[in-house]
């Protein structure tokens, strides 16, 4: 059970935040069909109170879920709709009746999961579980050297991956790096991510000596810098890292998710308007949710597009996330990510775009596909929240791995899957070795 000095307070941000949603909707907006914004409504309410009341634990893969679930299903395609965006598309268009359904559908998701993830929950420890709990790797002062040597090494392969650009590697200028398929996997994937982890390791271990951490950030910083990747990729990286720093955030029920919430919700929309004024004076304390609008949060609309269109492969795009490590010199038949073929068949201005985790489900195998999918993902979210906070042993892979699989799961959320099912196995292994090489 939640406890009443962790609930109440949450409730009142639950409310404030319902509060702040309810500016979303506009009279004047373009478009205001009662049964959308209504069904919209309750998708909002439906994360938060899950997010809430949902598990009882102070951050967790289902309150990250929820969270996603809030933004992605529930704000960007209320402003979406009333404004009348439609992303990545000059000639498409979305109906009420095609926001309405997918609406109901979302609520139907969220409902299942929920109902799920509390039955996966109250099972017991299968034998594969418990050999789990068992793997542990005990810290040995003399890792830091080695933390040390392999996050340089990282650094250097980016240094030359970026032809020796600083500044490249630092910002991201709009010019792409020329790396081919498989080389791009396993640089972004294994290699890059190392000095994160390395940082993360340390801290998760204990260890105190402000010289190796001061080199393990500022080697962290150079290779994975808050503007030198995408938004997403950056955030599976930098959550883990306010975790391990902030007490709050550790110990306090929900404060990951508030700590988001206000960042997207107030603050970033803030923020965002100065990439559009000239000066100072031009800012205003309005919320400005022009950024929900853009092609971060495409998640909604690109679920939207293959449920309209009743694109179906009969899990090709299934098989081709899970055998991501193939090369397509040998795989002819590969397919592409499920967004970037939604994209290519529909000539939408822009093919790199996302495929969030239910909408695989419905490219694979239907409405079939959808509670498929929600089955895994309740049980993965269940059976790990549990494991971590109540038996996982702390030395073991899984729980250094754990708050990584926080912002992973962002990412694998959003979509495509093929990108995130590379990201998250290429962290793993990432983890792995490096846990091996200087724990063991």
């Amino acid at each position: 059970m939640i406890k009443k000095k962790n609930l109440i307070p949450s409730m009142i941000f639950y409310f404030i935040v319902v509060i702040v949603s309810l500016s979303l909707y506009r009279l004047d907006s373009l478009n205001s069909d009662s049964g959308v914004l209504i069904t919209n409504m309750l998708v909002i309410n439906l994360s938060l109170l899950f997010m809430i009341i949902g598990d009882k634990y102070n951050y967790s893969l289902n309150k990250i879920l929820m969270l996603f679930s809030f933004f992605f299903f529930g704000i960007a395609p209320a402003i979406q709709y009333q404004t009348g965006t439609v992303i990545w598309s000059n000639t498409h268009t979305y109906t009420k009746e095609n926001y309405y359904k997918l609406n109901l559908i979302i609520i139907f998701i969220l409902i299942t999961y929920q109902l799920l993830y509390h039955y996966f929950s109250k099972r017991k420890s299968n034998k594969i579980e418990q050999s789990i709990l068992l793997n542990s790797n005990k810290s040995k002062e003399n890792s830091n050297l080695k933390l040390i040597g392999i996050s340089l090494i990282s650094f250097l392969i980016s240094l030359y991956v970026y032809n020796f650009k600083i500044n490249e590697l630092l910002i991201i200028t709009g010019q792409t790096i020329s790396l081919q398929r498989s080389t791009g996997l396993v640089y972004w994937n294994f290699i890059r991510p190392i000095p994160a982890i390395s940082l993360f390791l340390y801290k998760s271990n204990s260890h105190k000596n402000r010289y190796v951490e001061m080199s393990l950030w500022m080697i962290f910083l150079l290779t994975n810098f808050p503007t030198s990747a995408p938004r997403f990729y950056i955030a599976a990286l930098y959550i883990p890292i306010v975790i391990i720093y902030s007490k709050k955030a550790r110990n306090n029920y929900l404060m990951l998710n508030k700590l988001i919430i206000i960042g997207l919700l107030i603050i970033f929309p803030f923020l965002d308007q100065a990439r559009y004024v000239a000066n100072l004076k031009e800012l205003t304390l309005s919320l400005d949710f022009k950024m929900f609008t853009q092609g971060h949060f495409d998640s909604y609309q690109m679920f939207m597009h293959v449920v309209t269109e009743n694109i179906i492969t009969f899990g090709e795009q299934l098989k081709t996330a899970i055998l991501f490590f193939v090369p397509r010199s040998i795989w002819e038949g590969k397919s592409v990510g499920s967004g970037t073929l939604v994209a290519e068949k529909y000539n939408f201005f822009f093919t790199n775009v996302s495929m969030n985790f239910f909408g695989e489900g419905y490219i694979n195998f239907g409405y079939l596909g959808i509670l498929f999918f929600i089955i895994i993902i309740a049980y993965i979210n269940a059976r790990y929240d549990k494991i971590f906070w109540e038996k996982l042993d702390k030395h073991s892979t899984l729980s250094v791995f754990y708050p990584l699989f926080l912002g992973l799961e962002f990412f694998l959320l959003r979509g495509d899957m093929l990108s995130g099912m590379a990201f998250i196995i290429g962290m793993f292994v990432s983890l792995s070795i490096i846990n091996k090489l200087t724990f063991s």
